[in-house]
């Protein structure tokens, strides 16, 4: 089975994870465990998350003045550690919430909002042997977010320009029945409100062709859409990622949807192992994972990330690690 090779990180307090309070020893000690089981590729998931920074940004803090003074830069942790573990990393861009789904939502406005903090990115990592490419960190779905589409055709080649061409990817969702809120909706009700096979292909046609030169991976999540649906999918984003000229990837999620109440516990083995088995079957060519920290980590917050992990490394012939 293919292995997973990359990984997001998303070290900031709050958000999807509990607070672990790492700093540069503990993520050394990850990075040498994920180096020995293959992962070569970084992905820092955010810039900044309510009033955290990931590094001090001069240019974040002039547009949130409420941001807390950073008292660690995780960005240049994560290029230093990319560097010793010789590992690729994305660079995210920055997604500052607004709602794209609104007439008043302006990509020519975000575009210029978002300029000075590339050049700023540029100026701190573009040197780095370690920065292999950028990361767009708006999240889509529908072609109902067909204003983020036009924002990345300004964006990437923006990116592009200042970074000598570095590849930009992105990751998506696929709006199946575990994306909507359960609170609002019925399970009948969520399956109803899902999109259909035909709906998902005719859409990201769409979005995939105007979104040819400005992003070139496609790392469609894959939490969102019953199991029995997930290769039919893929199968799809595959032959539309080969129809324009993208790389297409599968971002397998090692958290469990299908537990609500308290959301983000680690998933299951053979729920995760279908996951693989599908994007493999549906032929992505590389797997990454949101996120081997925590839900894969015997040295997280998580007990049983120790037994995925194990059970992963039984699974890859992968006999070299001792947790």
């Amino acid at each position: 089975m293919k292995k997973i090779t990359g990984t997001f990180v998303q070290p900031l307090c709050g958000g999807d994870i509990p607070a672990m309070d790492w700093r540069y020893e503990e993520y050394d000690a990850e990075f040498a465990l994920m180096k020995k089981i293959g992962i070569d590729t970084i992905i820092l998931l955010r810039q900044m998350l309510g009033p955290f920074a990931a590094y001090n940004s001069k240019y974040l803090k002039k547009l949130h003045p409420n941001m807390w003074d950073v008292s660690f830069d995780y960005l240049d942790m994560l290029l230093k550690l990319c560097e010793k573990y010789e590992m690729k990393f994305y660079v995210p861009t920055y997604n500052p919430g607004h709602d794209w789904l609104l007439d008043s939502y302006d990509p020519q406005q975000e575009f210029e909002f978002l300029v000075p903090l590339i050049d700023e990115l540029m100026e701190k990592c573009g040197s780095s042997p370690a920065f292999a490419g950028w990361y767009f960190a708006h999240e889509i779905s529908r072609k109902v977010a067909w204003r983020v589409v036009d924002l990345f055709r300004e964006l990437g080649p923006y990116c592009k320009k200042v970074s000598n061409n570095k590849p930009i990817m992105m990751s998506p969702g696929i709006q199946g029945p575990k994306g909507l809120i359960a609170d609002l909706y019925p399970p009948a009700e969520r399956k109803a409100r899902s999109v259909t096979f035909e709906q998902h292909r005719e859409e990201w046609d769409y979005m995939l062709s105007r979104l040819q030169g400005a992003v070139d991976i496609i790392a469609f999540q894959d939490g969102h859409p019953d199991y029995e649906d997930l290769e039919t999918f893929q199968r799809i984003n595959v032959e539309l990622c080969a129809k324009y000229g993208f790389e297409c990837w599968s971002n397998i999620e090692s958290f469990d949807r299908d537990i609500r109440n308290p959301k983000f516990q680690v998933i299951n083995w053979e729920k995760m192992r279908f996951k693989m088995r599908s994007a493999e079957n549906a032929g992505c060519t590389k797997f990454i994972t949101y996120e081997f920290i925590p839900f894969m980590s015997p040295n997280g917050c998580y007990p049983a990330a120790k037994y995925l992990l194990k059970r992963y490394l039984e699974e890859n012939g992968i006999n070299n690690i001792t947790l």
